[in-house]
Parts: C-alpha cells; structure tokens; sequence
C-alpha cells in the first residue's frame, strides 16, 4: 500500500511490525507438520525457526516502548517465551529424539481451565484454604468432567483429566483396609428396578386415560374398571 501511494512513508514501520508478529504467532501455533501460513509449521532441524527465532529475539531488543521505561510487560513476555522455546526444542530433540515439535499445546490453558472448574466447585472462592482446594479437586476427579464455563477466557482443549482418585491417598484410614474396600466394591451395581420398560409404559398410558376419563362428560366412554 505504501507502494501504491495509499499510505504514507510511515506505514512501513507500522507494517514491518505487524509482519514480524504474525510469524511470531504462527511460530507459536503450529498445529501441523506442513501449513501454508509462513513459520506456521511444525518446528525441525532444517525448519527456519531457530533463525527466525534469534532475529526477532534481536529486533525485540531494539523495540522501544513510549514510556519510561522504555519496555512493556508483553514484549519482555515475549523475550521470554523465544527463549524457552528454543531451549525446550534443543532439549526435547538432544535428549529425547524428537525430530519435530508442534507448539499450539505449549500454554497453560489447561492448567487454567481445571483451576476455574476448581474454583466453581468450591462456590467461586479466589483463596481457597489447602483443604478446600483439594475438596474441590477431589470432587472434580469424581466428577471426571472438566466441564468448562460459558463465560472462559480460554479456548477449549481436548485434554483428558490427568489423575484419578485412586492416585489420591486417603487421609485418616488405614492403607490395607482402605485397599480391602477399594477391592470390595463391585464394579457393577445391579438396577434399582428390575420392571421392564414395557410395564412401565402401560401403567403411564393407563394413568393418563384416567385422568383423560374424569374430565370428559361423554355419553359413550370407557368404563373405568377397564383401565
């Protein structure tokens, strides 16, 4: 546009950073192994990340914040953030093998998502005691569900809950008694009604007739004795 003579001279500037900060997020949202968005695939020995990486981790240095100090939270954040990628990256392939690394799971979403399921099972507590907390998580690990609210600031993610109660000692009960119950409780309780569904459907409709019966006034209607 600047070249068109749509917008003046200084637009570069403004351009050029919102350039960088696209390849930035896409850098850190890789979700697969090829995409046509630029750094937006997966990270790998001979991707262009670590390059990229280290030039954007420069020019953040040279970015300079109109205030006094001369810096804002989310750029120091993000000098941070290039930082720890590439460390995790050399450790995860050196250490571990890996030959590529996706980065859209790199966040803390779920860690915030199970503490706001948390905080609403213990009535919206911001400052919940030791033992409330494990109250509430206690009985999110019953629950099983991580069911998230309507009003998150998180997207949703596809984790699994990632402890069960049984990896959650008992507190006050013995070790071999408490393992003694656990191995009592049958697996599978048997119904709490053993009518068929049939029987119930007939005796519904047959109430419904009654009623049906005592509002009507016809000359020629069922006897009640037959329903």
């Amino acid at each position: 546009m600047v070249n068109l003579s749509a917008l003046p001279p200084e637009a570069m500037a403004t351009a050029h950073f919102a350039k960088k900060f696209d390849q930035l997020f896409n850098c850190f949202n890789s979700k697969a192994f090829h995409s046509k968005q630029v750094m937006g695939h997966a990270i790998s020995v001979n991707s262009e990340h670590l390059r990229f990486l280290n030039e954007t981790q420069e020019w953040l240095n040279t970015v300079r914040a109109n205030n006094q100090s001369g810096s804002i939270p989310c750029l120091k954040g993000w000098k941070l953030s290039i930082s720890c990628l590439k460390m995790l990256w050399d450790d995860v392939r050196e250490s571990h093998g890996f030959r590529y690394l996706l980065t859209d799971r790199l966040n803390q979403e779920c860690l915030e998502n199970l503490f706001s399921v948390i905080r609403g099972k213990g009535g919206h507590r911001f400052n919940p005691s030791p033992q409330e907390f494990r109250a509430a998580l206690r009985q999110t690990m019953v629950d099983a569900v991580l069911v998230q609210s309507k009003s998150q600031n998180c997207r949703g993610d596809i984790d699994a809950f990632l402890f069960s109660l049984d990896q959650v000692p008992s507190l006050g009960t013995n070790a071999a008694v408490d393992s003694r119950l656990r191995r009592d409780v049958p697996k599978s309780l048997p119904p709490l009604m053993s009518v068929p569904p049939e029987s119930i459907d007939l005796t519904l409709g047959r109430g419904k007739c009654r009623n049906i019966h005592s509002r009507l006034h016809c000359q020629e209607s069922i006897s009640p004795s037959m329903l």
